[in-house]
């Protein structure tokens, strides 16, 4: 797993990363704000989770989580906000925005343990579906080439049946001999 933390207090990030490295072995990336962070998401293929600050210099996140959700290869990267931003509007803004989880500084450790296992147990139950529909998409594909293939030997069954039955003779020698013989 890794995850991708972006915040412009170099204090908040370290806190944020020992906070979870007490629960969840991961591998951390860290951004200052997020036009790093978009620039991050651009060459990394495999982060897992965004934890964001709203507000942050040059590109905020409400802005970043916008970046996130718009781009194909990116949009199903959950996005945790973490910000003093507490009103009913910010907290309304930021889930219009595509956040995940939302939550609100200054940093309950408890708080932030459950969000990131819950997020991290609707990525493992959509990743168990998505396999879950590969598998049926397999079996099913597997199935229908059985078919064709107990189809197609049904097929040379009933052709062989009918090459192993002897030719009727239509010459009459070949009768009056056989009737002659017995």
């Amino acid at each position: 797993m890794k995850i991708l933390v972006v915040e412009d207090s170099s204090a908040m990030r370290r806190v944020i990363k020992n906070t979870i490295v007490k629960f969840l072995k991961t591998d951390f990336i860290e951004a200052s704000n997020g036009g790093e962070a978009m620039d991050i998401l651009k060459i990394e293929d495999d982060i897992d989770l965004v934890i964001t600050d709203w507000l942050m210099p040059a590109v905020d996140g409400i802005q970043l989580t916008q970046f996130i959700k718009a781009d194909d290869r990116l949009k199903d990267i959950p996005v945790l906000m973490i910000t003093t931003n507490s009103t009913r509007y910010d907290i309304i803004e930021a889930i219009k925005a595509g956040v995940s989880d939302y939550i609100v500084k200054p940093i309950n450790p408890n708080l932030l343990e459950t969000k990131v296992k819950n997020i991290i147990a609707k990525l493992k139950e959509n990743f168990s579906q998505e396999k879950i529909g590969d598998i049926t998409q397999v079996a099913n594909e597997e199935t229908t080439e059985e078919t064709e293939v107990v189809q197609d030997k049904e097929e040379v069954e009933v052709t062989s049946e009918n090459d192993n039955t002897e030719p009727e003779s239509n010459n009459t020698e070949d009768i009056e001999s056989k009737e002659i013989s017995e």
